[in-house]
């Protein structure tokens, strides 16, 4: 009796123990009165790995106040651990007893790593450190760089429906958080991982509460390649009215809510049959627009002024998709066409075509080590001038030539050359510095004694918003080990006005070696290194470098653009462009293709300053200059994509406009883990699209040794490409 008792009694406390839900993370080391500390990542338990993500971290204190500086610790994409320091403009002062909860940008390198909230204080010349560790599954579910990751602001009716019905691999499936508008940060750093942000109707008193930094943020991630699907709501003349939080996001001037009666172009949109103006469903009330810009995919034809119904138009680099009508309400709610108008809306049927094709790219990234066209990027990068790849057929070679020379070779010298054996306690030695000094003198041969850099910057100015940005890749390569400092800093246009750079470091996308899916770490630095707030812009700080090896970077840049946006082109019959465009810049451009529509044209040169004409000029094919199709045998052949090819201005010809190349159909690649860099989407939206290569570099990495004033200045080879996007309008 009293052992079943006892059974009874130890299976209640083993219940009641995994009820209570364990708390993430622990204390490695604790200087502060920390009484409790919580922390999650990303969005809605989501983020993604190898770009910016938030981490929100609450500390409430004890008995003492806290006062200090909150750091974050995490691992880049090689295994090295870095710390996040962040200029403080809001140092963690809380009052005993009292919480306070803190936003902070922060980029994880790899899906299996740790992160680490550091609190750091100084007090009569001595420094304490608190540091608080987690496994970062235990704060947030990690999406995959090959994966997009959808927010939602509002509750959107089977959206989880049309995610699961996507046909791609598991390592490619779109992940969806739920989240509210104060959950928008006020950095736009925190949102590089949002590939789409969904705003539907609802929740307009939470939107008309965000703060001015907030909504400076989102509009800066739009303008800088970001995604926002906006849908009509019950309170949409609360948000979308003139002076209201979402107004500027509209692609036109909120007029009036009003009935539409004409609905057969949305039926056959979404591919049905059966008629929206049912007798047991309301009208369908849409939202008017007034000037409206983009592209109408169903366009409202019941007054003289049309408007769109859905239209997808540009904002910046990026896109605002417009739905003037309600998606969860009567009549669409009970539809039985409302599941393919999702589907249409938010998957598109160009990728659920490119779904299909899925599995064959997977599998054929398997020995070239990258899944993503920013894997072959990065590999073209790593490829050095006087640095080469020593074969094992040359280490065979040494080896086998070590074993004769100290082996045989040494008896048969001996044997004939001197009197007595024990010379070999002399020629054995000999022989073996003989070898360290043929094997050092290859390496230092194949490897070289000078730093050296390879830069790829792509610069986008859009001559209508007058933003402008930069992009950079840069790999370095050191021939001894060391620590950098390294900055950022735009040189042109002179016309951009007000820079700010991020300085990190590029990972690589997949599961193999270095990959930030992998479970294998190359890494062999224990100190960390730092990303450094300084004059608005962030920088690396005693970055380690190894011996005969190399790092890569990843930068971002953006401004605006003084001056007036140019006079629209004009599109006269068969999307054919009429008008002249300006280099409005100080950039000589050459070998220079314009880009809308289904049409590219190229020019030799376009200097600063310089005009170009169109006006009765003929264009070819886009997709057709981009896979470079020639004729052969009375039919169109295009050139083959090498994945393993490591021609830069080939790579990046493609990767400027992947999706007008044809996609991963085309390459058999995705280009999901920087895909704002393509601007095909730009070009069938009312945009011209203007790309050229700049001889004179826009950038300049300053580099110097790690605690000193001493610059560095590697031997450096770029690749510089300019894209100008001009307004397009109708004849």
């Amino acid at each position: 009796m009293l052992l079943l008792v006892r059974t009874f009694l130890f299976t209640i406390v083993l219940v009641a123990a995994a009820a209570v839900p364990a708390r993430a993370g622990e204390w490695t080391q604790q200087r502060h009165d920390v009484a409790e500390i919580e922390a999650s990542l990303g969005f809605g338990g989501r983020f993604k790995v190898g770009v910016w993500s938030p981490i929100r971290v609450t500390l409430t204190a004890g008995q003492q106040p806290i006062n200090g500086a909150i750091h974050i610790a995490s691992f880049d994409s090689d295994g090295v651990p870095v710390e996040h320091r962040w200029a403080a403009d809001e140092p963690a002062a809380i009052e005993a007893g009292e919480s306070k909860t803190f936003v902070l940008p922060v980029k994880i390198g790899r899906t299996n790593s740790r992160v680490e909230v550091i609190l750091e204080s100084e007090a009569d010349g001595v420094v304490s450190r608190s540091i608080w560790n987690a496994n970062i599954a235990e704060l947030g579910q990690p999406v995959l760089a090959s994966q997009q990751l959808w927010l939602s602001a509002g509750d959107l009716d089977g959206i989880d429906d049309v995610l699961r019905m996507q046909r791609v691999q598991p390592s490619e499936q779109t992940q969806h958080a739920s989240i509210t508008p104060d959950q928008i940060p006020d950095d736009w750093r925190m949102l590089e991982g949002v590939d789409r942000l969904l705003i539907v109707s609802g929740q307009a008193d939470a939107w008309t509460q965000l703060s001015a930094e907030q909504l400076a943020a989102l509009d800066w991630w739009t303008k800088l390649g970001g995604k926002i699907f906006l849908a009509v709501g019950a309170d949409s003349p609360q948000l979308l009215a003139a002076g209201a939080p979402l107004a500027p996001f509209l692609p036109g001037k909120f007029v009036r809510m009003e009935e539409e009666s004409e609905t057969g172009d949305l039926e056959k949109f979404a591919g049905k049959a059966t008629r929206l103006d049912r007798p047991d469903a309301p009208p369908l009330t849409i939202a008017v627009l007034q000037d409206a810009s983009g592209i109408a995919i169903v366009e409202h034809g019941g007054s003289s002024d049309p408007t769109p119904l859905i239209s997808v138009a540009p904002y910046g680099f990026g896109l605002i998709e417009f739905v003037a009508f309600d998606l969860n309400a009567p009549p669409i709610a009970g539809w039985d066409g409302r599941q393919p108008l999702l589907d249409k809306l938010l998957i598109g049927e160009s990728q659920q075509q490119q779904g299909g094709a899925v599995s064959l790219a997977g599998r054929s990234a398997a020995h070239v080590g990258y899944e993503d066209l920013s894997g072959q990027l990065r590999v073209a990068l790593d490829q050095f001038q006087g640095v080469h790849l020593i074969s094992f057929f040359l280490i065979g070679v040494i080896i086998v030539g070590y074993l004769l020379l100290i082996g045989p070779g040494d008896f048969f010298l001996l044997k004939r050359f001197f009197p007595r054996m024990e010379w070999t306690w002399v020629t054995f030695p000999a022989f073996v510095v003989l070898a360290c000094v043929v094997s050092w003198g290859v390496a230092y041969w194949a490897k070289g004694t000078e730093m050296r850099m390879n830069q790829v910057d792509v610069l986008d100015c859009d001559l209508s918003s007058r933003v402008v940005r930069s992009t950079t890749w840069a790999h370095i390569y050191s021939p001894q080990t060391q620590r950098l400092d390294i900055q950022l800093h735009n040189q042109a246009p002179s016309q951009a006005s007000d820079w700010r750079q991020i300085l990190a470091w590029q990972g690589l996308p997949g599961k193999s070696l270095g990959g930030m899916d992998s479970r294998q770490s190359l890494a062999t630095v224990q100190n960390p290194y730092y990303l450094a707030e300084a004059d608005d812009s962030v920088q690396l700080e005693n970055l380690p470098i190894q011996i005969w090896s190399s790092r890569s970077l990843f930068g971002r840049s953006w401004a605006t653009l003084e001056g007036d946006a140019p006079k629209p082109l004009t599109e006269i019959n068969n999307q054919l462009l009429d008008g002249v465009i300006r280099n409005p810049t100080d950039i000589d451009l050459e070998d220079v293709y314009v880009f809308y529509g289904r049409w590219a044209w190229q020019f030799q040169k376009f200097p600063a300053g310089g005009v170009l004409s169109l006006s009765g000029k003929a264009g070819k094919n886009s997709d057709k200059v981009l896979r470079k199709t020639r004729v052969a045998d009375a039919r169109d052949v295009s050139e083959l994509w090498d994945r393993e090819n490591t021609d830069i201005d080939r790579i990046m010809e493609v990767s400027l406009f992947h999706e007008s190349a044809g996609g991963r159909g085309y390459t058999n690649l995705i280009q999901r883990y920087q895909g704002f860099i393509d601007l095909s989407e730009h070009t069938q939206t009312q945009r011209a699209v203007l790309v050229g290569k700049a001889v004179e570099p826009v950038t300049e990495l300053q580099i110097r040794a790690a605690g000193t004033d001493e610059p560095l200045h590697p031997q450096t080879e770029r690749w510089t490409y300019v894209r100008l996007i001009y307004p397009v309008e109708p004849e």
